[in-house]
């Protein structure tokens, strides 16, 4: 079994998952040759990184370990991955649970990642292959296939050297051809991320400063050097959706209207917004609204009970029209205006919210509808060059508002992160330069004004 760097071990069936990592516990400079995926500038930073690691909360615990049950990971995988057929997903369930117990790494993490890294699909790219998107040549220098181990490095009691360790693997040949399998392939997902679990923090600063991050799983993703924490807050937003759906039980976190406590209108939250309340959209067009950064196909819910107002479609040259989500279906993308597909849900007391751009919805007009029940499905109709998202709106007494004081811990702010940051300062920016130029105009006219005046009086005199 391999052995863990205390105190940041990896994620245990009982402790919290994770912490943010410190940059001065890194280890001295690297003696190894360095972990990286290819083409690891189309992989940079993308802004979407939160400035604040600390704006997290506490990741919920795993299951204990010993209590993984096959059956519920395969309804929570397939719950995630409509496509997945229930035979498959008990197979990969079931490699889940028997290599993260031989390598001690949390099920859960290693199912996010089945998720978010392949969609629960085998194919192979550039980035990576099988359920997981393993890159077997990263760590190609690592690997004896000989007698099949991986050497990996620690730092030695004093701090000023590496310690060269190895831990065997004897199951499977290391090649793109073995990990496209499942069980190849999630059988060596598991001992890589049992093998950064033990390396982070050390090596953080190995191979030159990696981007804050609060996991083991940023370099599973990156390698040595952790170019972006983007990346690792999606698959943690995919971890707590597959134990949303493992255990049956949703997320405690809550926001409020009136007293009134308002659900996530997406699954693991806290979510991160990309855009927010305010944002210019154009010359003279203001975002009405938040959008939730998300996945194609992700399921969309209630953030109460209430009935549905609008159940239909934004059209291009037409008023909105409610309609059968079967009818909705047909209409073609350039029939349909900004907002696409859309669901509007009446709340009482004032209280309205609506979900915008939707794949599809399931709801029609006047249903009653519950607290957290699945109303759609995130897509991208109506847009033109944004990936898919949701836009959400709140509605007061009928009037807009932003909805971000009323979700509050449901979300991490777009303010949270990098580029909704740089977004902001230029949009500042741009508003001064404005704000002289209308300032510069005004004491033109005031001047000219007053030089007519003062050419009149001459006249006269």
């Amino acid at each position: 079994m391999l052995k863990r760097a205390a105190p940041y071990q990896f994620v245990s069936a009982t402790l919290a998952l994770l912490w943010v990592f410190d940059a001065a516990a890194a280890g001295p400079d690297a003696t190894w040759r360095r972990r990286q995926r290819p083409k690891e500038a189309k992989l940079g930073d993308t802004g979407w990184s939160v400035a604040d690691l600390t704006v997290w909360p506490e990741e919920p615990p795993s299951p204990p370990a010993d209590a993984l049950d096959v059956g519920r990971l395969d309804a929570a995988l397939r719950a995630m991955c409509p496509r997945l057929g229930a035979e498959r997903g008990s197979e990969y369930a079931a490699l889940i649970i028997r290599y993260s117990r031989q390598f001690d790494v949390d099920a859960m993490l290693l199912a996010a990642l089945v998720y978010q890294q392949g969609r629960c699909r085998r194919r192979g790219t550039h980035y990576g292959v099988g359920l997981t998107r393993i890159h077997v040549g990263m760590h190609r220098s690592h690997w004896n296939q000989a007698d099949r181990t991986y050497s990996y490095w620690l730092p030695a009691a004093d701090g000023t050297a590496w310690e060269r360790k190895s831990l065997a693997l004897p199951d499977f040949p290391f090649n793109r051809w073995s990990a496209r399998k499942p069980d190849a392939g999630l059988y060596f997902s598991a001992a890589v991320m049992a093998i950064y679990g033990a390396q982070c923090p050390h090596i953080d600063d190995a191979h030159g400063a990696s981007a804050p991050h609060r996991s083991p799983v940023s370099h599973f993703i990156w390698g040595d050097r952790v170019r972006s924490s983007h990346e690792e807050s999606e698959v943690l937003i995919a971890r707590r959706r597959v134990i949303r759906h493992y255990t049956g039980v949703a997320s405690p976190l809550r926001g409020a209207f009136r007293g009134r406590p308002l659900v996530s209108p997406l699954e693991g939250p806290p979510r991160k917004l990309t855009g927010g309340w305010g944002d210019p959209r154009g010359p003279r067009r203001r975002h009405k609204g938040v959008d939730f950064s998300s996945t194609m196909a992700e399921p969309v819910r209630a953030i109460a009970d209430g009935v549905v107002w609008i159940a239909g479609a934004d059209m291009a040259d037409k008023p909105t029209m409610s309609l059968r989500p079967d009818r909705a279906q047909r209409l073609s993308r350039g029939a349909l205006g900004r907002a696409g597909l859309i669901v509007l849900l009446d709340h009482g007391g004032g209280l309205t919210s609506g979900y915008m751009h939707l794949l599809k919805y399931t709801v029609r007009t006047h249903q009653r509808v519950k607290a957290g029940q699945v109303i759609g499905y995130v897509g991208r109709t109506g847009v033109k060059s944004s990936s898919a998202h949701l836009h959400f709106e709140i509605r007061v007494d009928r009037q807009r508002v932003d909805a971000l004081p009323l979700l509050g811990p449901l979300v991490i702010s777009h303010l949270d992160t990098k580029a909704g940051r740089w977004r902001q300062a230029r949009w500042d920016r741009e508003n001064k330069k404005l704000e002289r130029e209308r300032r510069r105009a005004a004491n033109a006219r005031w001047r000219e004004r007053r030089a007519k005046k003062a050419a009149a009086r001459k006249s006269r005199d």
